[in-house]
């Protein structure tokens, strides 16, 4: 098998936590704005599908918000997808927020709903979809709002935050499996709540979250081992079933140098892995097609194409 052979949809999607999780090791580097685009540059250079992008410090008024961050990082990236992590509430303002990253990046943006609070958050979600479709269907006049891309921006939903609120809005979901032995458990669970809701658009896509200590982080939660360990444990996860994972590095920048340089030669040996980017958006790029309604029947976007 070689990654030549195989459509995008096929190979394994890898992404990458940007955010306080990780410890950095340069003091005081997370309140530089040159430090996260040479992160970002960074992951881009590894053909990474996406960025998640968390509050540094969201108690600090000194570091810039996931907003932000994704803001300035869309004109000096050109294929990383960037996806802040954002409340869903107040939706015209995360859908306000949506439209000018989705223009800014030309399609490469998304989000993902921040946690809190779980209750009432698929219909926040789903206002904010209602806005999207109401702004991207409205008449264009001169000086009006851009159009959006290519769809909406894609939605990635934690399983903790409920399945069935996943299977409703999301577009994927993180999911925490034990190994690859219980991968079969956890999609069997996910397409379950896919037909509890009645969702007949495109599958969501499942995405292992796994923390991982590449750099010499030893003692710590995350997956302690080898670049090449961690690929082979990728690739059984993607024969398995899973369409691919998000790492949370440890440390940055040393995690996301070991990803990049370590993790995603290792893949494409495995023919798992693109060895150049091809579709444009991010929607595209994780086979999620275009204009389509993700809030679990499958009926088109009220969008003037």
């Amino acid at each position: 098998m070689t990654g030549a052979t195989l459509v995008s949809d096929t190979l394994l999607h890898l992404a990458v936590a940007l955010d306080g999780a990780g410890r950095h090791t340069r003091a005081g580097a997370e309140c530089h704005p040159a430090y996260w685009a040479a992160l970002a540059r960074t992951a881009e250079r590894g053909l990474l599908d996406l960025v998640t992008i968390g509050d540094t410090r969201p108690d600090d008024g000194e570091h810039p918000d996931a907003a932000l961050l994704a803001a300035y990082l869309a004109p000096l990236t050109r294929h990383l997808g960037l996806v802040p992590v954002l409340s869903a509430e107040p939706a015209q303002v995360v859908a306000a927020t949506l439209a000018r990253l989705d223009q800014s990046s030309r399609g490469r943006g998304g989000w993902q709903p921040s946690a809190a609070p779980a209750a009432g958050l698929a219909e926040a979600v789903s206002a904010v979809h209602r806005l999207w479709d109401a702004r991207a269907g409205a008449p264009r006049v001169d000086g009006g709002a851009p159009e959006p891309s290519g769809g909406r921006p894609p939605v990635l939903v934690a399983a903790a935050a409920d399945l069935t609120v996943a299977a409703r809005v999301g577009d994927v979901v993180l999911v925490t499996p034990r190994g690859a032995t219980d991968v079969a458990g956890v999609l069997d669970e996910v397409r379950a709540a896919e037909a509890t809701v009645g969702r007949t658009g495109p599958r969501l896509r499942v995405i292992a979250d796994i923390p991982v200590a590449l750099d010499g982080a030893r003692g710590t939660a995350a997956l302690a081992c080898s670049p090449t360990e961690l690929a082979d444990v990728l690739v059984s996860l993607w024969t398995e079933g899973l369409d691919g994972a998000r790492l949370r590095p440890a440390t940055l920048p040393g995690d996301l140098l070991a990803i990049v340089d370590g993790v995603v030669p290792a893949l494409q040996r495995h023919g798992v892995f693109r060895t150049a980017y091809g579709a444009a958006t991010l929607r595209a790029r994780l086979g999620l097609g275009g204009r389509t309604d993700q809030v679990g029947n499958g009926a088109p976007d009220t969008v003037a194409v």
